[in-house]
């Protein structure tokens, strides 16, 4: 009984780490145009669906592949749609952090405090349906948040550059007229 228990265990604690590997990484660029929604975030959400075009245009990670265009073109015969990638990963990020523990949850969002004991070390699925909820909404939002972030951050340093474009006067002008 011991042994069976210890290779479930082994198969979860491989699961979490698969699921951590995922949230770690590009998966998140995906869904950012479904985490980040008109109603929630405003015209921010336009600059994510500019961000995320670029990205589709480009080759996905041997990760991504396998996860979102493989299964659809060998499997399903399906056409890869944006709202076909969104979703999917969308649900996969979802299904991926309710296999990792409660902590590491809270550390894709940057919580360093402690936990109550009776969470401790608990998986977020294990937790029960309110408190699993909350921790997703709460990753997803401060993954949203985290993109309409960036999204300002690039905003913020573009714009002087837009606007000398507009109306400055540049170095090579004025090397020009001497």
């Amino acid at each position: 009984m011991t042994d069976e228990k210890s290779k479930e265990k082994s198969k979860e604690e491989l699961r979490a780490e698969m699921a951590m590997k995922n949230l770690k990484g590009s998966l998140w660029n995906y869904a950012a145009p479904k985490i980040v929604t008109h109603s929630r975030y405003g015209e921010i959400s336009d600059s994510i669906k500019y961000f995320y075009s670029n990205l589709i245009a480009k080759a996905p990670d041997q990760n991504i592949y396998n996860q979102l265009f493989l299964p659809q073109l060998m499997y399903e015969g399906g056409a890869i749609t944006s709202p076909y990638l969104q979703n999917t990963s969308y649900a996969i990020l979802q299904d991926d952090l309710l296999n990792i523990k409660i902590e590491d949850a809270l550390g894709l969002m940057g919580y360093k405090g402690t936990l109550k004991k009776e969470l401790s070390g608990k998986y977020v699925k294990d937790t029960g349906g309110s408190i699993a909820g909350l921790i997703l909404d709460r990753v997803f939002r401060t993954k949203g948040d985290m993109f309409a972030r960036d999204i300002l951050d690039t905003r913020i340093k573009e714009s002087p550059k837009d606007l000398e474009a507009i109306i400055g006067e540049s170095e090579n002008k004025e090397q020009g007229k001497q």
